[in-house]
Formats: structure tokens, sequence, C-alpha cells
């Protein structure tokens, strides 16, 4: 489940720890962080220099720096300073890892940030996005590429959550269910949505405004993202699909990408990143489907 060496990151003697106000930023805002130590190994720590950097997910590091030598008493959220990081010299969607140690030990830890370009435009007249299914259908016949976002009240399926499973579906079969979800991150379609194969916090906000899709009656197909069912029911599950309907080549995503962009930064991107890999090549779904099938996953 976990390494020795990364579950002591936070659960030592000494953990240093970073205290910020949320995950998502945009590249017109700064990541601001208080530095606190929790110290429980005994004694002062005396003269210690917390170093800190900033790498992407290539490993690159993009910012770093040190705070002032001090003596961290025993105790805990033990405050050493702060870090400041104006983040508009990252032009694009940018994963950032945040590693903060106390130099000259092994005491380390780490925290994932994402940031977004301020400004995306997503007007583009090669593809349609609509909410509606009768004007998916009709662009599909024309043979367009539609990216069919309906709301969440009309699709099918289950309540999104991002929690997995409390304890047993057996025992405590009133809840959602599900247990997570599973992506391809080199995958075209998030080529501008940096993401690890599961749940991080990017997909929050996503998740929790979602309906997944039980797709059991499709064809055999791979997801864009795949949501995972608990064991008890094991089902197929899935967000975003893709499929050739008609003479049109079709995006359909349960997770709501139309309401309150400005706001919901990973929902704009994410759709962003979708639309971006739609005008690609690598746009050629293999799973046919009908109207009707389709309509099916619709209330």
């Amino acid at each position: 489940m976990v390494t020795p060496e990364h579950h002591r990151m936070y659960a030592s003697p000494v953990v240093p720890l970073i205290r910020f106000e949320k995950a998502i930023y945009t590249n017109a805002e700064q990541f601001i962080a208080s530095v606190e130590v929790a110290n429980f190994s005994g004694s002062a720590l005396q003269n210690i220099v917390p170093i800190w950097n900033a790498k992407d997910s290539s490993g690159k590091v993009v910012f770093s720096g040190e705070l002032n030598s001090t003596t961290i008493a025993i105790g805990n959220g033990i405050q050493i300073g702060k870090i400041e990081l104006p983040l508009a010299s990252l032009t694009k969607a940018t994963e950032l890892t945040i590693e903060l140690q106390l130099q000259g030990t092994a005491f380390l830890n780490r925290w994932k940030i994402w940031v977004y370009p301020s400004k995306l435009n997503l007007e583009d007249k090669e593809i349609v996005f609509t909410t509606s299914f009768n004007e998916a259908m009709k662009h599909l016949r024309l043979g367009k590429k539609v990216l069919l976002n309906p709301d969440t009240a009309q699709i099918k399926g289950v309540e999104g959550r991002f929690a997995p499973v409390f304890w047993s579906p057996v025992h405590f079969p009133n809840q959602p269910g599900t247990m997570g979800l599973l992506c391809n991150p080199k995958h075209s379609a998030f080529a501008h949505f940096p993401t690890d194969f599961y749940s991080d916090w990017q997909w929050w906000d996503l998740i929790t405004s979602s309906k997944t899709m039980i797709i059991d009656s499709l064809p055999k197909t791979e997801p864009l993202v795949r949501i995972i069912d608990n064991f008890y029911k094991n089902r197929k599950m899935a967000n975003v699909i893709e499929a050739k309907v008609g003479k049109g080549k079709l995006i359909l995503a349960s997770l709501d990408l139309s309401k309150n962009l400005d706001k919901r930064l990973p929902a704009r991107q994410l759709r962003y990143s979708v639309e971006q890999y739609m005008k690609t090549k690598d746009f050629s779904p293999t799973m046919e489907l009908t109207a009707q099938q389709l309509a099916e996953l619709l209330k």
C-alpha cells in the first residue's frame, strides 16, 4: 500500500508541515504556505535550515529556496517561516509537488498542487459542445465531433462520490459505494490535465458534481475515465466514454463540464483538455453506439 520511506514522511518523531489554503490555482495567483514542524524527537533541533523545492510531473525542479536557520523546540505546529511562490511562469497546466526537508536530516514531506492557465478559450468551431441529447444526435448524423455533457439529473446512474465506501456496502447499502477512478495519465485526452491514474484532489469537485454511468449494457470499451465499483455489485462504470455514433464521433461525459467554469477550474481545464484531444488524429473511437444505446444511458 505504501513504502516505509513514504510512510515516515508523515509518521516520524519529526514531521515537516506546510499549511496552505487550497490545492488548485491559476497562474495569475500566488501559492502561499506557512511552514511548521511537529517535533517529538525528545529534544530541540538546533540550527536547522528548512529547504524546499517544487517539481513538475517530470521531476524537474521549477522553484526552490530555503528558510532562515532556526532552533525547533519540542512541540506541535512550531511555525518557522513562509513559502511564497508566484505562479505566472507556469503557462500550461502543471502538477507541482512541493517538498520540504530539514537540511542534513532524513525528515521531509511532500504535497501536490495543480496550477492552470488563468484564461482558456473554450470556443471551437471544430467541436460541438452540448448538454442536449437531441442536439448531439443532430450533429452526429452530420458527421461532426460532439462533446455531450447532459445535466447530471438526466443521467441514469449512481451519485458521484470522491471518498470510497465506508466499511462495507453489505452492511451500509445506502451509499454510492464506488471506489475512486482509474484513467491513463498518458492518454491524449489528459495532455492538458495532469493527473495520476487514480483520484487526487484536482478531481474532487468533478467527482462530487458527477453522476456515474453504469455501462454494462454497452459493447466492450475502455472508458477514458473509469469508476471502480465496490465488490458487492461489481458493475462496469464510467464518467467519460468515447464512441462512433452515426457518421460522427462522440465523447459523453457525466461530469459537470458546463456550469460555473470560471470558479470550477478543474472542470474548465478538463473540458479544454478533452476538446483539444478531439481535434487530434488520436480521437478515433472503436466502440460503435446506436442512438438507442446512447439514449438508454439517459432518463
